[in-house]
């Protein structure tokens, strides 16, 4: 009952006609294929890993602890319920990790389109909920399709606080101005305080 990663070299343009970006992997899956590494932040590092036919991400705790990964999972559950059956901490070649659905990032030309969507998914999905997102970037966020209409999704949930109307009756207007549309995924004024 042993799961695995495996690095992998597939050609890109043959595998990228096989695999649905929109499709997770069956929960009985036991292997995955590493196709990149797609960064460390401040609260973990994360993989993109496939089947032959599904994609997922892989979230490895910087703290090795499945209890934070058990957080961040709950935290899915309750901002994304559509994504309940989506998410799961699960042992991967010997480490806890949180499995996870693979969103694609908006691309710098796509990102004023989002805008509104944007606004209404940090009400709607987190300050209803009772929570606040402290690093909304471009980094953290991506599209998936719902009923073949794109819609964005903010991640890395382990940076959720609990939303207190007194003190964070701005934060939705104070996180859209950190969303100017020609901001790299990555750059110096994208890094957020854990980063530096």
């Amino acid at each position: 009952d042993q799961t695995a990663m495996r690095w992998c070299c597939v050609d890109p343009e043959e595998w990228v006609k096989s695999v649905d970006f929109d499709k997770f992997p069956r929960s009985d899956t036991r292997n995955l294929l590493v196709l990149e590494d797609l960064g460390r932040g401040g609260s973990g590092k994360v993989w993109l890993a496939a089947t032959k036919s599904a994609v997922c991400v892989l979230k490895y705790s910087n703290k090795a602890s499945k209890e934070s990964l058990e957080i961040e999972k709950s935290y899915w559950s309750n901002v994304y319920p559509q994504f309940e059956n989506s998410t799961a901490v699960e042992m991967w070649s010997g480490s806890f990790a949180l499995r996870m659905a693979h969103f694609s990032p908006i691309a710098i030309e796509r990102r004023l389109k989002f805008r509104e969507a944007i606004r209404s998914l940090l009400i709607e999905s987190f300050q209803e909920k009772g929570y606040i997102h402290v690093d909304v970037r471009w980094r953290n966020m991506g599209v998936y399709k719902l009923g073949g209409v794109e819609t964005p999704v903010l991640y890395d949930l382990v940076t959720l606080k609990s939303y207190d109307a007194n003190k964070h009756e701005r934060w939705v207007d104070s996180a859209m101005d950190n969303l100017y549309p020609d901001a790299p995924l990555v750059g110096f004024q994208d890094l957020a305080v854990s980063d530096v």
